[in-house]
């Protein structure tokens, strides 16, 4: 899982300080969510770069322009510099605090719900023997090489 942000934003700052992230994905029709718990990094250079050249040049002048979670002063003159950069001719190169994070998760839960409330739930946990996930830097790897899933049925 990749999403991209500014590492001086708010959240850019979060992971700098505890990289535990977690998320969720509702399906209200089928009524069915996963959870995912895992550790995000910034990717690498070459990686964000590649994402930031398929973004839209609105997109990348709203991120040149932006200092992500800082307060909005003028909303016009924030419209007008992204408007000078979007009809310039100039390259819009990748802000250096501009990254792609990289998520590696450790736990999934697949849930579906029941009327009866008598609900089906399944853990799927990563399981890596001797690896403290908070201090592995090359995490992602070590999934790889050394990951063993283990299923576990859960009460509704």
């Amino acid at each position: 899982m990749i999403f991209f942000i500014s590492s001086s934003s708010d959240k850019g700052q979060d992971i700098e300080h505890n990289a535990k992230v977690a998320g969720n994905l509702w399906w209200r029709e089928s009524v069915q969510q996963i959870h995912f718990r895992g550790y995000a990094a910034i990717a690498p250079p070459f990686k964000s770069d590649l994402l930031w050249q398929t973004r839209s040049r609105s997109a990348q002048a709203i991120a040149v322009c932006s200092q992500q979670s800082q307060p909005l002063m003028s909303e016009l003159d924030f419209k007008t510099k992204v408007a000078a950069l979007e009809s310039s001719e100039r390259i819009l190169s990748r802000p250096l605090s501009w990254n792609a994070y990289q998520i590696t998760p450790i736990e999934y839960e697949f849930w579906q719900g029941d009327e009866s409330r008598l609900h089906q739930r399944l853990r799927y946990s990563l399981q890596i023997p001797n690896v403290d996930f908070a201090q592995a830097s090359n995490l992602a790897e070590l999934v790889i090489k050394l990951g063993i899933w283990t299923q576990q049925r859960l009460q509704p």
